[in-house]
């Protein structure tokens, strides 16, 4: 069982590895503006299968997103997020149990356009079934939108924030997709899909979201609560 523990830890290492490599070094914007006109055209050249010029623009913005609706949450929406994390935290921990859902993280971010921070909260036993649960702050309670699959996947911010851009890649291949929230439902937009050749690398992708997970020396797991206290 200890091999088993060691195991799912150094996969999850691995996996921020991965994440770290997605984001890549790149100046510091101050415009979330600028930020959100230079993601478009990495949605854009994308789609088109423009590779070089997806990578232009993608190393003009910045490594994290800068969420404006996490600061000006008021205290009910925090107390009421908070309540929700730490459920899943005490049901589930945050760290790997072979063959058991665990906590991968948490997002904050404006999924809707509506002002107001929404909570994604990340869970599962492995990258084949983690998903993510997409959560809104609606008359004093938070309601579950829906949750949708997200192995091998990093969140991004999306301009004007009308969903978030969710970077897969995996074994060779690589997508760029945004999820939504479409009439109360989640849906998911495709930008596109592409087998990676031997000369061509995963885009470095910016603008990403706080997962508030952070690992020590040893791979060990600890969840920040700062934003929603």
């Amino acid at each position: 069982m200890m091999e088993r523990k060691l195991s799912m830890r150094l996969a999850v290492a691995l996996v921020c590895i991965a994440a770290l490599l997605f984001a890549g070094a790149a100046p510091v914007h101050a415009s979330e503006k600028s930020d959100g006109k230079n993601m478009k055209k990495v949605l854009k050249y994308y789609k088109k299968a423009q590779y070089s010029k997806v990578r232009k623009y993608a190393k003009k913005m910045r490594k994290h997103a800068k969420e404006k609706c996490v600061a000006t949450m008021p205290a009910d929406m925090r107390q009421a997020y908070l309540q929700k994390v730490k459920h899943y935290v005490n049901k589930y921990g945050i760290d790997t149990n072979y063959g058991e859902p665990f906590v991968w993280g948490y997002f904050l971010t404006d999924i809707d356009n509506d002002k107001n921070a929404d909570l994604l909260v990340e869970l599962g036993s492995c990258e084949a079934d983690v998903k993510v649960l997409v959560f809104r702050y609606k008359a004093g309670k938070v309601k579950k939108v829906g949750s949708v699959g997200c192995d091998h996947t990093a969140f991004a911010a999306y301009p004007k924030h009308k969903g978030i851009v969710m970077h897969w890649g995996h074994m060779g291949y690589e997508s760029l997709n945004v999820l939504t929230v479409k009439k109360g439902k989640l849906k998911i937009n495709r930008y596109g899909h592409r087998e990676l050749g031997p000369k061509d690398n995963l885009i470095k992708m910016r603008c990403y979201l706080n997962s508030h997970i952070t690992y020590d020396k040893q791979y060990n797991p600890s969840i920040s609560y700062k934003d929603l206290t």
